[in-house]
């Protein structure tokens, strides 16, 4: 969970600790938004379609 934040501060004028803040509040709030969310929506999109 920390790598995106990561990535998203390096390419940004955002810092470290406000990306991964905003990661954390974005995953407790279930939004897509988040990379953790987002894969975990497109492993299971993709699990129910292999069914």
């Amino acid at each position: 969970m920390w790598q995106m934040p990561l990535i998203r501060a390096f390419k940004s004028k955002r810092s470290m600790p406000n990306a991964l803040a905003n990661e954390i509040i974005a995953s407790a709030r279930y939004d897509v938004k988040s990379y953790s969310i987002g894969k975990k929506d497109g492993l299971e999109r993709v699990a129910k379609a292999a069914r």
